[in-house]
């Protein structure tokens, strides 16, 4: 082995110290700092002909935890999980009505069974309780029918949203 090749094969240990230790500093350096992952270089021997001639850093490849990786993702899914069901059960809470004007579907039931009690004991006006009776009938398959299409759509959205 010449004298040149050994100086080679010397500077290419040199440089890579050189680049390992100016990594561990980084390292050092940013052990603190939220959200930093510890990095290190990849070394490779170099050959030719089955002689060493040197090594050759590859780069730098980050050192991740799997453990803290999968309790992100774990949170991340948790997170969207959480936002989907406030958004699919504020539709459908809409879709109830506001019990605060009266028009939530409990009041609409309620308007019904009044309608029948009052037809029950007052049946005198048949005529015009049976049309107060289907009114109020057919405002409750209303907002049965409306939140019923809304609960599907949720579902649906829910579906699509699971499938991206």
């Amino acid at each position: 082995m010449s004298l040149d090749t050994a100086l080679l094969i010397a500077r290419s240990g040199l440089l890579h110290t050189q680049r390992a230790l100016a990594n561990a500093a980084d390292n050092t350096a940013n052990v603190d700092t939220e959200g930093y992952t510890r990095k290190r270089i990849a070394t490779e021997a170099v050959a030719i002909d089955g002689k060493g001639t040197g090594i050759r850093s590859l780069g730098l490849s980050r050192d991740v935890d799997n453990a803290l990786v999968n309790e992100m993702n774990k949170r991340r899914s948790e997170a969207a999980a959480a936002e989907l069901r406030d958004s699919t059960l504020s539709l459908i809470n809409e879709a109830h009505g506001d019990p605060a004007k009266g028009e939530s579907l409990g009041d609409l039931v309620a308007k019904l069974r009044n309608s029948f009690i009052e037809l029950r004991f007052d049946p005198s006006l048949v005529v015009k309780q049976q049309a107060v009776v289907l009114n109020a009938g057919q405002n409750m398959i209303s907002r049965f029918n409306d939140l019923s299409r809304v609960v599907l759509e949720a579902r649906q959205a829910a579906h699509d949203g699971a499938i991206e």
